[in-house]
C-alpha cells in the first residue's frame, strides 16, 4: 500500500504522492502524455495534467514535472523504435548473460 503522506526526497515515484482513490485518474494522464502520438501533444498533454493537479496533488505534479522530458525524449525517433528504445528488456539480457559468463567456477582439478 502506497504512504501517500510521506515523501522520500531520494525516490521520485509518484505514485507515492498520490491517494489510491485518485491514482487511476492521474496515472491515465500521465500515461497519455508519455504516450502521445508527438512530442508536441505529449507537452500538451503534460500541461494539463500539471494544470489540472497541482494544487491538489504537487508533490506528484513535481515528481512528473521532474522527469517529463525523459519520459517523451523517446518520441522524437520513428516510432517503430520507440517500444525497443523505452523497453530495458534488452538492456536487461545482457546484464543476465555476463554475470552468467563472469562467474566463478569451482576448480575443476579438484583442489
Amino acid at each position: 500500500m502506497r504512504n501517500p503522506g510521506m515523501r522520500n526526497p531520494g525516490m521520485r515515484n509518484p505514485a507515492a504522492e498520490v491517494p489510491e482513490d485518485q491514482w487511476p485518474a492521474f496515472e491515465a494522464r500521465v500515461r497519455a502524455a508519455r504516450q502521445a502520438p508527438s512530442r508536441a501533444i505529449a507537452r500538451d498533454s503534460a500541461a494539463g495534467v500539471v494544470k489540472d493537479y497541482e494544487n491538489d496533488l504537487p508533490g506528484a505534479v513535481a515528481c512528473f514535472s521532474d522527469d517529463v522530458e525523459a519520459c517523451i525524449a523517446p518520441l522524437r525517433l520513428p516510432i517503430g523504435h520507440r517500444r525497443a528504445i523505452r523497453t530495458t528488456s534488452l538492456l536487461e539480457h545482457l546484464f543476465v548473460e555476463e554475470r552468467r559468463r563472469s562467474k566463478v567456477l569451482p576448480d575443476a582439478c579438484g583442489d
